[in-house]
C-alpha cells in the first residue's frame, strides 16, 4: 500500500515509524516527528503519555502452527517492506 505513494512522492517527504517506538521511545519518537514536520523538537511533549485502549486481559496464546502458517503466508510482503522502508524495518522479516 506504501509503493504508490513513493511513486507520487520525494522519499524525504515520507516518514514510516514502527508502532514501538510510540511505547518503547515515546520521547525520541516526539521529536524526530517534530523536526520531520520541521518544528522545534520538543521530546517533553511525549512525557506523561499513557496508553489509550488498554486490554483488559489477555488472550490466549496463538497456537504455534498458526503462528508459523502465518509467518511463511506474509514473509514475501515483510520482505518486500523491508526492502522499500529501508534496513531499520528488516526485523519485521523475523516476527
Amino acid at each position: 500500500m506504501l509503493r504508490p505513494y513513493f511513486e507520487r512522492f520525494p522519499r524525504e517527504q515520507i516518514l514510516c515509524v514502527k508502532f514501538d517506538a510510540i511505547i518503547d521511545t515515546p520521547g525520541a519518537l516526539a521529536e524526530t516527528l517534530q523536526r520531520f514536520v520541521g518544528v522545534t523538537p520538543r521530546a517533553a511533549d511525549a512525557n506523561a503519555l499513557d496508553v489509550v485502549n488498554p486490554s483488559e486481559k489477555r488472550g490466549e496464546a496463538m497456537p504455534h502452527e498458526t503462528l508459523a502458517r502465518l509467518r511463511e503466508r506474509y514473509a514475501p510482503s515483510q520482505r518486500q517492506l523491508a526492502a522499500l522502508l529501508g534496513p531499520e524495518f528488516a526485523d519485521w522479516n523475523e516476527l
